[in-house]
């Protein structure tokens, strides 16, 4: 029992229609994975295909005269995806290229066992591809997708660029990068990423997972080389980097926002509530492993981690570290939390050398 999703994008990816198809299996509601983007929706009736409802809660949905194998379709306006929310938003355009979140397309019935057998099919014009985190199948453009794939936070992108792999120990990067003036070379971002996960690799002797998506995101800023980052897990290893359009290739090896994003891969995932374990290991390690790899000298890796904590302790109240992190993005405490769990790290690490020396 499952069903499979399929997904045409036009030329000037303005709309995209989606068709879902269910075998041996009848959802009783239907919910889309992004809040912000149902005024996307359109869900006038398609010949063929059952039709549609939204409830008055404004987020399910119940298809009506739907039958066994049958199907549901909707189209999404992209223009009004890339317009809508504010932080963490459903889309943007980026050049010719178009970065989602899978979620703020595509329904999903409310109830999804792990047993369901799950899949997408991209249609996309001609010159296009695709880049998703998702396992490929062996029909061209189709991917499976797991329990997590629409529940858990995760990117995509259209465009024309091209998705190249970078061989790491134990594992491959697929690397796209997206439609954007950058001084950065090819080169330069190869070597960058490469030594960014060969850092990584000195956490097991292997990189963390198999395959993982990088998309790089260029944008204009001067400094400093990368702005901002995020790992995201929905339907598989993702990360997305945003390079400053300044970045010269020297500049870039040895940062620390590609060895931290990649470091969260090899880290078991949890939620806000925690956001002090899984941001402060991963802040701690992106100093030492780079000292590991050679990227920093024994006094700049020790120099980082004091500077850090004195940011640390000059962010946040009196709240205890838990509270900081559930509100971490209200109050944004985020030196605090990462670096108090970055000396939380230091002090597990101190310890267990002491007792296993």
């Amino acid at each position: 029992a499952g069903w499979d999703h399929e997904v045409r994008f036009d030329a000037g990816l303005e709309r995209a229609h989606v068709r879902l198809c269910f075998r041996r299996f009848l959802p009783k509601r239907l919910v889309l994975g992004h809040d912000d983007a149902h005024g996307a929706l359109d869900l006038a009736p398609v010949a063929g295909s059952a039709s549609l409802r939204r409830l008055q809660d404004g987020k399910s949905y119940v298809p009506v005269g739907l039958k066994p194998g049958g199907c549901l379709a909707w189209s999404v306006d992209l223009n009004v995806l890339v317009r809508a929310g504010a932080w963490r938003k459903p889309a943007s355009r980026v050049g010719r290229d178009l970065v989602f979140a899978p979620g703020a397309l595509l329904l999903r019935p409310a109830l999804w066992s792990a047993r369901m057998d799950v899949t997408l099919r991209f249609a996309l014009p001609d010159g296009f591809r695709a880049a998703v985190p998702w396992p490929a199948l062996r029909e061209p453009g189709r991917y499976r997708l797991d329990a997590y794939a629409l529940r858990l936070e995760g990117t995509s992108a259209v465009g024309r660029f091209a998705v190249e792999p970078l061989g790491v120990a134990g594992g491959t990067l697929d690397v796209a990068v997206l439609d954007a003036p950058h001084r950065a070379t090819p080169a330069g971002i190869r070597t960058w990423l490469g030594k960014a996960a060969e850092a990584v690799v000195q956490m097991n002797g292997s990189f963390p997972v198999k395959r993982a998506l990088v998309l790089v995101h260029p944008v204009p800023a001067r400094h400093p080389p990368v702005i901002f980052g995020m790992a995201m897990r929905g339907g598989g290893a993702h990360v997305r980097l945003l390079l400053s359009s300044a970045a010269e290739d020297a500049e870039l090896v040895g940062e620390w926002v590609g060895v931290h994003e990649l470091t969260h891969l090899g880290m078991p995932w949890n939620y806000n509530t925690d956001a002090w374990f899984q941001e402060g290991f991963a802040t701690y390690y992106q100093e030492i492993l780079r000292g590991r790899a050679g990227l920093l000298s024994e006094q700049q890796v020790w120099q980082n981690l004091h500077d850090g904590f004195g940011r640390g302790r000059r962010s946040g109240g009196e709240r205890t570290l838990s509270a900081e992190s559930r509100a971490m993005h209200e109050h944004h405490t985020y030196h605090r939390v990462y670096w108090a769990g970055a000396a939380t790290a230091l002090m597990l690490d101190v310890e267990l050398r002491r007792r296993f020396p």
